[in-house]
This record gives structure tokens, C-alpha cells and sequence, in this order.
């Protein structure tokens, strides 16, 4: 969440983002460095949670496929 603290002090929602960054003031890379995770790690993890992630979908859509093969068959009559 991104937001902006105006000349009174009140706090002013300005955006929302799914995604973390990684720039010089982004807070998430800086509050896992504070944890002792660098940013080399960090990348890291987040890439192979990233292949983890993409090679068990392509596990479940390969399931269905088979399932839906295997369906086919029965029921052509």
C-alpha cells in the first residue's frame, strides 16, 4: 500500500499494489534485509517459489487433460 502524508499530518491512501518493489525506498526487500535475508537471497527464493508455483499448475492442467482423455473414451459409444 502506498501513502501520502500531507502538511497536517494526516495519512492519504494513494494506490494499492499486488506486488512488492524494489526500489531504492521500497520497504520489502529492506524489511527482510533487517531479518538478515539479502537481496540476492531474497530474488532467489522469490524466483523459485515462482517456478514451484508455475510447475505445479502445469501439473494440474496435465492431470485434467489426462482425466479428461480417459472421460472421452467412455464416453464414446
Amino acid at each position: 500500500m502506498d501513502w501520502f502524508l500531507d502538511i497536517d499530518g494526516n495519512w492519504l491512501f494513494n494506490e494499492a499494489q499486488p506486488f512488492p518493489g524494489f526500489t531504492d525506498n521500497s520497504m520489502y526487500p529492506a524489511i527482510w534485509k533487517n531479518h538478515g535475508v539479502s537481496e540476492e537471497t531474497l530474488l532467489h527464493k522469490l524466483i523459485v517459489l515462482a517456478l514451484a508455483s508455475y510447475r505445479e499448475k502445469e501439473k494440474r492442467i496435465q492431470r485434467e487433460c489426462l482425466l479428461g482423455k480417459s472421460l472421452e473414451g467412455l464416453c464414446a459409444l
